[in-house]
């Protein structure tokens, strides 16, 4: 109830058009990896960061194309549930899955079993992750012919998935919150900031998964409410910045919220907020700098 803003004509504007630009494709993340000179790290650490980058945005994703069989996308079932895969390392499933963990292939499995009885020709479609690691990917070669029904994808937008989703099903994947964007059907099997009642249908047990997915197929969502959250979440939630944008506007955007949060005391209560000025910022990276060599950390 708290995480929702009712009816404001300026903001729906702005979450139309931003909308738009994400179904378009548009690329709407900053990736400025040029921090301000007294943020700048040395040549040598630059360069390092700016291979990792290109390693995980670029190659992982080549290899990880090639390393499983799967289906074209103009090869698609005519009806189809989506089902994102999500790095198994990754902190979202290893403390958000409470019913799957990180067995992607239980939860493949579950599903196709459930939609053979809603439904014989709805279908299942399994995105893998761009980012899954080489060795975690190649685990995943048997699932085509272990399950014929399926289809398995590599490659392609996933803006063009959930366009032409009946439903998604995800544990708590960024695809089920950009499917509220397409006014789909999600259905949540973890714990995410959208995975709330009245934004999308979830999950208590194993056992409750065909029904919910049947819920979540034959219940419209709640349009109104998810119009609220999404300006909730577009005003108040979101901050504009991000890890691979080092731009002063990035950083003083993730330092402003940082001190937001540290400004509230334990009931509640706002105090005082810092400004928020260039050498604070370099005060933060200094911090953060001797956090990750092991140093104590002084007030």
């Amino acid at each position: 109830g708290a995480a929702s803003i009712p009816c404001d004509p300026a903001l729906d504007a702005t979450l139309e058009t931003e909308i738009a630009r994400f179904k378009s494709g548009e690329n709407l993340r900053g990736v400025d990896a040029t921090p301000p000179p007294e943020l700048r790290r040395d040549v040598v650490a630059r360069l390092a960061s700016r291979l990792g980058f290109w390693l995980e945005r670029r190659a992982l994703p080549f290899v990880n194309r090639h390393s499983v069989p799967g289906t074209r996308a103009d090869r698609l079932p005519e009806r189809y549930v989506l089902l994102p895969f999500q790095v198994r390392s990754d902190s979202q499933l290893v403390l958000h899955s409470p019913l799957y963990g990180d067995d992607l292939e239980a939860l493949v499995r579950d599903l196709d079993h459930a939609l053979a009885r809603i439904d014989p020709d709805l279908r299942l479609v399994a995105k893998f992750h761009p980012y899954e690691l080489p060795q975690v990917q190649w685990a995943y070669r048997h699932l085509p012919k272990r399950y014929p029904r399926v289809s398995f994808v590599s490659g392609g937008p996933m803006a063009r998935l959930l366009a032409g989703a009946s439903a998604v099903v995800t544990i708590n994947s960024t695809a089920g919150f950009e499917a509220l964007l397409y006014n789909k059907p999600v259905l949540a099997l973890g714990r995410n900031f959208y995975t709330v009642p009245d934004i999308v249908e979830c999950a208590g047990q194993r056992s409750d998964l065909e029904a919910a997915v049947r819920r979540t197929l034959t219940l419209a969502p709640d349009l109104n409410a998810r119009r609220a959250f999404l300006r909730f979440v577009r005003a108040r939630f979101l901050v504009a910045g991000g890890y691979h944008d080092l731009s002063q506007k990035s950083l003083r955007a993730v330092a402003t919220r940082i001190l937001e949060l540290l400004a509230v005391t334990p009931d509640g209560a706002a105090q005082t907020s810092m400004p928020v000025t260039t050498s604070a910022l370099a005060s933060g990276a200094g911090v953060g700098a001797r956090l990750r060599s092991g140093q104590p950390v002084h007030a």
